[in-house]
């Protein structure tokens, strides 16, 4: 395995530090050589990361993974800023050197593992821009015991604002805020309560003056972007003056190769089962885009389970799955197929697991079993003839 270097270009190591962090880790885990950050050898796999507002997205950033060439690979990471370039580092650590280091993991015993020592990421070029400036969490008075921790989790989710609520400012406030800027999170001061007693929106200079004062006193000293401040009421109307409050929608969609998967299992005479927890107005949704044959919905794990052995006498059972809830029905199926992206208790339960999350990888996998039963069946009908013959 070549040795990685991280190579920076219009950016500062002490701006994008915790995305090198990241990097440097992940890639140890799975060539166990450290990253440097320096100019690289000719036979070195280099790392470029880069701010430039041409080069990406605006608020966003471009993931180049290069086609390896004369031996050694190149990955460009470009973010129109710091905070950009730091959300493409985390994309980058979660789909391509986590997913590698889990594909080294489970293809091979490691007594064979050796011969696959030149291992190289996947060719890929990706942008990304949030739709959303502002994500972020609010705490609502709960105790943060491990903050540097949880703003560390808050930058891999490439979340940037936390409201920090509390009665009181922290004594540590100015240290949060000064590891939060250095992963690109603004912190909001949340204390101010819009309303008095009796619920009602209280809008008097009283009021403003005792927010400000509270601020000046206990807070502008600490940093900090700004402070939020809190005001509701409740109705139980749709409407305000005629116009919609407003309107949440939720939705869960399929991979964008599923139909194409269910395609070819119909083309192999294979029937499709959709087993699903979601409700069945839901389930006939997805099952129409998908055109699975038949849905069994609102199931527990154990009505997964449970669905497989009355199928079982039927013919011979696949389970494809990518859950912990999934773990019990791939564990009772003829063959248990689990998607390298999904829970490490689904992994351990299948008896397969494809490397990646397209689903037309589970039809590449029966056309290969089958072709290799074939091979055999093959070779044993030559053996067994060119015995017979020559008996």
């Amino acid at each position: 395995m070549k040795n990685w270097c991280i190579r920076l270009n219009g950016v500062s190591a002490g701006q994008v530090q915790f995305a090198l962090k990241e990097i440097s880790a992940l890639v140890y885990a799975y060539t166990h050589r450290a990253p440097a950050v320096c100019e690289a050898d000719a036979e070195d796999n280099v790392i470029l990361l880069a701010v430039n507002k041409d080069g990406a997205p605006e608020n966003g950033y471009r993931l180049q993974v290069h086609a390896p060439k004369d031996g050694h690979q190149l990955v460009s990471i470009t973010g129109a800023d710091a905070s950009a370039l730091q959300n493409g580092c985390m994309d980058f650590c979660g789909r391509f050197i986590s997913q590698a280091s889990l594909s080294r993991k489970t293809a091979a015993p490691y007594y064979i593992r050796p011969l696959f020592s030149e291992e190289f990421l996947l060719p890929a070029d990706l942008t990304s821009a949030p739709r959303i400036l502002r994500r972020g969490l609010w705490t609502w008075g709960l105790a943060v015991y491990d903050w540097r921790g949880y703003l560390e989790n808050m930058a891999r989710l490439k979340l940037n604002e936390l409201i920090l609520w509390n009665d009181y400012a922290p004594v540590n406030g100015r240290e949060i805020v000064s590891y939060a800027h250095e992963l690109g999170i603004r912190i909001l001061w949340g204390y101010a309560w819009g309303w008095d007693t009796t619920m009602s929106l209280d809008t008097s200079q009283e009021a403003c003056s005792r927010i400000v004062g509270t601020y000046e006193c206990q807070y502008a000293s600490l940093g900090g972007d700004g402070i939020y401040f809190q005001s509701f009421t409740e109705t139980s109307s749709e409407t305000l003056d005629g116009v919609l409050i407003g309107l949440i929608a939720v939705a869960d969609p399929i991979k964008q190769d599923s139909a194409q998967a269910i395609r070819e299992l119909r083309g192999m005479g294979i029937q499709t089962v959709m087993l699903t927890g979601d409700n069945a107005r839901t389930a006939q949704a997805i099952s129409r885009q998908a055109g699975v044959d038949q849905v069994v919905a609102g199931v527990l794990p154990e009505g997964k389970a449970e669905v497989i052995r009355k199928l079982k006498p039927l013919g011979k059972v696949a389970m494809v799955g990518d859950g912990i809830n999934d773990a019990p029905a791939l564990t009772v199926a003829d063959n248990g197929v689990a998607i390298g992206a999904g829970t490490d208790v689904a992994i351990d339960a299948a008896d397969i697991v494809v490397m990646k999350s397209r689903l037309t990888d589970v039809t590449a996998a029966i056309r290969l079993s089958r072709a290799t039963i074939r091979n055999i069946h093959e070779n044993l009908f030559w053996a067994f003839f060119y015995n017979v013959i020559c008996i």
